[in-house]
């Protein structure tokens, strides 16, 4: 007695499509729920690239203070005009920055989960890093201590902490977020070539501006090469923000599955 013989059933396969620079665009295959976060992102895109032009219009108007006793007096005319001397939008920006990378994490996570983690887990602590470089308030305080003192020797130690506070600016924290962010960013746009959502245009534009960025490093031409990148930065922005609002629209679709 013969029995039919019998195939065994094909191994399942499990988890995302794991994409390289050179695999073809794919849909991310979102789960519903995240309509409201694409939402945030994707007004928090655009309300980046809003207040880099209000901060450069603001370096033009109020040229940033070189010097400590600069910086006091700028705080002591206007206190609006010492915060933004001493960077105040662009710490607001940072903080914009969480909305939009948990966006893009949830966005790309599936094509390539490693490097998404990656890309959150830097982004966090490079956000984190430029806010502790950007001691506004402390500053205020000194400032409003400085005009306050009877002595010289008061002064002194007020112009010798602020000089603390100023290092700050361009210091440790400032280096590793810049370097941070760059990779982050770079990161990112790498999985973003896979998506077909967010297009191959704004994967490579934002693979120029990490790689750009990094200019700033190259004497002479630096602080041209970190203007050009954060000037690409915005409509990376504006194009994410584009993106984002399409997945939002999505999410909220009636062909998308409700819990």
């Amino acid at each position: 007695m013969s029995f039919p013989e019998v195939n065994p059933p094909p191994p399942e396969t499990s988890g995302p499509p794991f994409t390289t620079p050179f695999s073809p665009p794919l849909s991310t295959g979102l789960d519903p729920g995240y309509g409201l976060l694409f939402k945030i992102g994707a007004w928090a895109a655009l309300i980046m690239v809003a207040l880099f032009f209000a901060q450069l219009a603001a370096y033009v108007v109020w040229p940033h203070p070189t010097t400590v006793p600069g910086l006091f007096a700028l705080f002591q005319k206007s206190k609006i005009q010492g915060f933004v001397g001493f960077d105040f939008l662009v710490a607001v920006d940072q903080i914009l920055e969480i909305p939009i990378a948990l966006a893009l994490f949830i966005a790309l996570r599936r094509l390539n989960p490693s490097l998404m983690i990656l890309f959150l887990a830097l982004s966090f602590v490079g956000i984190v890093c430029f806010i502790l470089a950007r001691p506004g308030f402390e500053m205020l305080n000194l400032s409003t201590r400085y005009a306050a003192a009877k002595t010289e020797a008061e002064r002194g130690s007020l112009l010798a902490a602020g000089e603390t506070m100023f290092a700050l600016f361009t210091g440790t924290g400032f280096q590793v977020s810049y370097v941070l962010t760059s990779i982050a960013q770079l990161l990112m746009s790498v999985v973003m070539l896979g998506s077909r959502e967010f297009g191959r245009l704004a994967a490579w534009l934002g693979i120029f501006t990490a790689v750009v960025g990094f200019g700033l490093y190259i004497p002479v031409v630096g602080i041209p090469l970190a203007v050009l990148s954060a000037l690409a930065l915005q409509v990376f922005n504006i194009l994410i923000a584009r993106a984002l609002f399409g997945l939002a629209r999505q999410q909220s679709g009636p062909d998308v599955p409700r819990a």
